[in-house]
């Protein structure tokens, strides 16, 4: 008798795991078939060109930033002063300043460059009637044992061409005393702006300075890269370009200014004559 019993409940329990065995091995088949599937239409997409899909494991790779912000310079130029027809030694007759200046030629630097005197303003002698878009170029050469022996040097625009003051409209300041600091500063637009670039690699080297104006909007480039853009000027129809010479030039400090530049565009000039 419990033999019988054993046997009909062997038999009962094989009668109820054999369907849910089946019903098992249908859902593992399915599962399996699902993720070759999505496998198969991974490889697919790649094949075809798509980013394969983020995982979420590992570090995800940097995107890449693709802008254009390169300096364009006027393609009619209104000016160009490489003081080639200025003696050495002497101030050139194209510029003025409430100090003084002198013409100069350095042996590992080819070209003629300014002497600027510590403090001293420097003006343009003919004020040239600066359309609303142009640029101006200029190089800055320090000469120098360490670039913190300069005071900043200021460039930009004021309301007149006089020297015996400055009525600024906007300006920039290469702060060489701190290495790597410049300031722009408008009083048109009461706009402030601090920031970093390093000057250490400019001692005893020109850097090349670019300046791009259209109509309140002013551009600022140092070697190239872009520094500053920002709305510096607010109805100001007379804009004279400006030069102030660092205060101080410590430890026999020199810096020398040259390859002077200003251009406009002359599609924007077409329609004018």
């Amino acid at each position: 008798m419990t033999r019988s019993i054993a046997c009909l409940a062997a038999l009962l329990a094989l009668a109820f795991f054999a369907p849910a065995h089946a019903q098992f091995s249908r859902l593992l088949d399915s599962v399996k078939n699902q993720v070759e599937r999505k496998a198969t239409e991974q490889v697919e997409r790649v094949m075809d060109g798509e980013p394969a899909a983020a995982t979420g494991t590992g570090p995800a790779r940097r995107l890449e930033v693709v802008a254009s912000s390169g300096f364009v310079p006027g393609n009619l130029v209104l000016m160009q002063d490489g003081f080639v027809d200025t003696e050495d030694g002497a101030m050139p007759r194209t510029w003025k300043t409430n100090g003084s200046g002198q013409l100069i030629q350095i042996r590992q630097v080819p070209g003629r460059w300014l002497d600027l005197q510590a403090s001293a303003i420097y003006k343009l002698a003919t004020p040239i009637d600066l359309p609303e878009r142009f640029t101006i170029e200029f190089d800055l050469l320090t000469i120098v044992e360490s670039i913190d022996d300069l005071y900043p040097v200021e460039f930009g625009f004021a309301h007149d061409g006089s020297v015996a003051g400055n009525r600024e409209i906007n300006k920039v300041g290469l702060q060489y005393y701190n290495s790597d600091k410049f300031l722009v500063t408008s009083r048109a637009t009461d706009y402030y702006h601090e920031s970093r670039f390093d000057l250490r690699g400019y001692a005893n080297r020109p850097m090349p300075v670019a300046i791009a104006v259209d109509g309140e909007q002013m551009q600022v480039y140092l070697d190239g890269s872009k520094v500053s853009d920002a709305r510096l000027f607010r109805d100001n129809a007379s804009r004279h370009f400006y030069l102030v010479a660092p205060s101080r030039m410590d430890h026999g400090a020199r810096l020398a200014f040259g390859n002077f530049r200003v251009a406009a565009f002359g599609e924007d000039l077409a329609g004018l004559d």
